[in-house]
């Protein structure tokens, strides 16, 4: 099991689908979590899964607001995988990992902290689908400000927090520097298995 312990780093992005009630429509949550700190973002919620587009302007404005990590995790969807997503992480030089496919484990700590969401939001299960994207934001903010014994009994805000001093190290030049590396490595990498 790998363990992320640096703030900021690493980001872990997925889709879920929020249907507890028969009488309202199934919403969809797209979240964003940074895996150092287990800091959630607020969900992106709809009635339908949010295209490309929207994938890449929330990751836009998440980037703009905290910086960027140097990697981002993620599955296969298509949203995920949009190319004004990819352009955008190239833009920002943000290395994605995917996960393999049908393999869930891979990004295992994304998974559980939508299982943490749906679990508060369940709380109310009779909440219309107007009030949806309300409460999750909520259920976000008291999950970001739970103290937590993984954390050292702080919270995901005060680790994420702590992280910004940290990030500034990773200079645009430095993120280069990685991304470069990598993809030269994965390049390596892909040609021998030819």
């Amino acid at each position: 099991e790998v363990s992320w312990r640096v703030p900021r780093l690493i980001w872990a992005m997925d889709d879920t689908e929020y249907h507890p009630d028969k009488a309202y429509p199934k919403a969809y949550l797209n979240n964003v979590q940074d895996l150092g700190s287990r800091y959630k973002f607020e969900p992106l919620v709809g009635l339908a899964l949010a295209h490309g587009g929207e994938v890449a302007a929330r990751l836009a404005d998440l980037f703009e607001t905290h910086g960027p990590p140097l990697f981002i995790k993620r599955d296969n969807g298509g949203n995920l995988n949009h190319h004004l997503v990819e352009e955008l992480l190239a833009a920002f030089l943000v290395i994605p990992l995917n996960s393999p496919c049908y393999y869930p484990q891979y990004n295992g700590s994304i998974e559980a902290a939508q299982r943490e969401i749906k679990n508060r939001l369940l709380r109310r299960p009779q909440l219309p689908s107007a009030f949806l994207a309300i409460q999750a934001e909520l259920d976000v903010q008291a999950l970001n400000h739970r103290r937590r014994p993984c954390l050292g009994n702080r919270t995901a805000c005060q680790l994420f927090t702590a992280g910004r001093e940290l990030a500034t190290t990773f200079t645009r030049r430095k993120r280069k520097e990685v991304y470069d590396f990598v993809r030269e490595k994965t390049l390596d990498l892909i040609e021998n298995q030819r």
